[in-house]
């Protein structure tokens, strides 16, 4: 028996752990029956075993709660991006698509007045444009810190009118030195796909310009806008869908020093009158062939 009893008492971590084949399980099981210290040897074990499985398992349900509460964390994460990111799209689209249908309401008017006064550096150019059904007529001023005021004033039949440094010079029926300004809708898109490149790219904010409320809107890029990479900035008013402002960073001088230069437009419609396209006294210009 006690040949039997080191058999089975090697064979029992085996037995226990079910590693035994049938055969040996018989011979260990019939052997259990008859021998109480044996028995009392598999109870002491099995019991010894169970208590690390228990122990093993209540590890691994800590270890799964604890996977399963940082998976929880990281959705909820993933899904306030989600919405955050949903939210931002959709007010860019809602504020594009409601500029660009106010401005449909400037597309057909043939009578308007645009003032643009541009900042640069050290200079002021002023720019009015007068249309008037298929004519027009364009005055630009420029005002420096070094240098005089110059004139030019450009009509559609090709006469140009400059002052500068006192003189007086028309250059008559040649290309215009000013070609007409238009209403121009800034945020216009060619087809859907350009208009959602221009969604992603921007950035929209909301503040006051020239005692106007408006969307402040960065690098929407279009086809129209050659150079996003320059930063243009551009204002926009809530309630016309008008520009009020541009801003074009990058801008170098001629000494390589870079600075941002602003323009302000103004808009009158339905003001224009053949005096405003009345063109100034011939006589009081030298008139210059034009080959």
């Amino acid at each position: 028996m006690k040949r039997d009893c080191k058999i089975v008492q090697d064979l029992l971590p085996n037995y226990i752990e079910k590693l035994t084949n049938e055969e040996t399980n018989q011979f260990i099981e019939e052997h259990l029956k008859v021998c109480e210290e044996c028995r009392r040897m598999y109870d002491n074990m099995k019991k010894e075993l169970d208590i690390k499985t228990n122990k093993r398992d209540k590890r691994e349900v800590k270890y799964i709660k604890k996977f399963s509460n940082k998976l929880k964390i990281f959705k909820m994460i993933l899904l306030v991006i989600l919405i955050v990111f949903v939210g931002v799209i959709g007010y860019k689209f809602v504020v594009i698509k409601s500029m660009q249908g106010k401005m449909e309401n400037y597309k057909d008017i043939t009578n308007f007045h645009i003032t643009k006064t541009s900042y640069g550096f050290q200079q002021v150019v002023i720019q009015e444009a007068f249309h008037k059904d298929d004519n027009y007529l364009v005055h630009v001023r420029t005002i420096g810190e070094d240098t005089p005021k110059r004139e030019i004033i450009s009509t559609k039949n090709g006469n140009n009118y400059l002052t500068a440094d006192g003189n007086k010079v028309a250059i008559l029926n040649s290309m215009p030195i000013h070609t007409p300004e238009k209403v121009y809708n800034y945020l216009e898109t060619e087809n859907f796909g350009e208009f959602v490149a221009g969604i992603f790219g921007s950035h929209i904010s909301s503040v006051k310009c020239n005692d106007k409320e408006c969307y402040k809107i960065e690098n929407f890029r279009t086809s129209d806008l050659l150079f996003p990479e320059q930063g243009i900035c551009v204002y926009i008013d809530k309630e016309t869908g008008l520009i009020v402002r541009i801003e074009e960073g990058a801008r170098s001088n001629e000494n390589g020093e870079f600075y941002t230069q602003v323009t302000d437009y103004k808009y009158e419609f339905n003001t224009v009158t053949d005096e405003d396209l009345k063109e100034p006294d011939i006589s009081e210009y030298k008139i210059l062939e034009h080959d």
